[in-house]
């Protein structure tokens, strides 16, 4: 097994980028009485932030605190997390509330960051890019006697990713990066290529040259060189396993002779690496 397909299962089983059934993307906004949406928002605010907080200290019991004990999703959101801190550390860049909607006794907020995640042990990124820009987690609440509770968090960009996949052109697909400019970053780009690499390990190789196909399609919208190799080289993964080694080949080779360009050595080795095999 090579390093790069042992680094995709790693990412895969501790990435952020999990995939959840997330709703859609723009929702209606509840018309309540502005003087008691106000004190919401202004009780939702720090309570987004500090879920923020626990994140970056890899705190679960913080977490289980901020959440509806009611809720069905709380014990696997918390198995997830776990999971995640054993061996990585988020941290936060930049961290900013961009959304609060109060819709009755029901809210949503978004936390939305650029981070890095870090192996707990080395402090090395555990992808080939440093920071992921413009990370959206959506937390919906709702209030119960003790306060405002969590019931649910998903990430935007797992929404959009799916929506991208699903796009039926290539003008309906530029309609919707166009909608949601906000979100597409090289966050979006990573969601796509971590969605490939399920699609990869499940044998459904179609789906995810699409997937890969898109996190490139994205990454040249945003000029990120660094994310246009991280697809191709996926894709020359895949290509290796349908046994078509001369599109494997060209595949990696352009992957890393862009890593090369902008400097990535984790990346330049990872597609150094996956050209091994192929040549031989």
């Amino acid at each position: 097994m090579s390093i790069g397909t042992r680094l995709g299962r790693r990412l895969l089983a501790l990435s952020l980028s999990f995939t959840v059934v997330v709703p859609a993307l723009n929702q209606p906004a509840y018309s309540a009485p502005a003087a008691q949406n106000s004190s919401d928002q202004q009780a939702l605010r720090p309570l987004t932030e500090k879920y923020g907080a626990t994140l970056a200290a890899g705190d679960l019991e913080g977490m289980r605190q901020l959440w509806d004990p009611q809720s069905p999703d709380l014990n696997a959101r918390l198995r997830f997390y776990q999971g995640v801190f054993t061996n990585v550390r988020v941290e936060f860049v930049s961290l900013n509330v961009t959304r609060l909607e109060v819709t009755g006794d029901k809210a949503v907020s978004h936390l939305t960051t650029d981070e890095r995640q870090l192996d707990k042990r080395t402090g090395v990124p555990w992808a080939t890019r440093d920071v992921f820009h413009g990370v959206c987690r959506a937390l919906e609440w709702i209030k119960t006697d003790a306060g405002w509770k969590i019931e649910r968090e998903y990430k935007v960009q797992d929404a959009l990713a799916a929506k991208l996949e699903a796009a039926g052109s290539e003008q309906e697909r530029d309609e919707l990066l166009a909608k949601e400019q906000v979100l597409v970053t090289d966050t979006l780009a990573g969601t796509l290529i971590t969605r490939g690499q399920q699609s990869q390990m499940r044998g459904d190789y179609e789906k995810a040259l699409r997937s890969f196909r898109l996190a490139q399609a994205v990454s040249e919208k945003i000029g990120d060189l660094e994310g246009v190799g991280g697809a191709l080289n996926n894709i020359g993964i895949v290509k290796k396993a349908q046994y078509d080694y001369e599109q494997a080949l060209s595949a990696q080779q352009k992957a890393l002779a862009l890593f090369e360009a902008v400097g990535t050595k984790r990346g330049a080795a990872l597609a150094l690496d996956n050209l091994t095999p192929v040549y031989r």
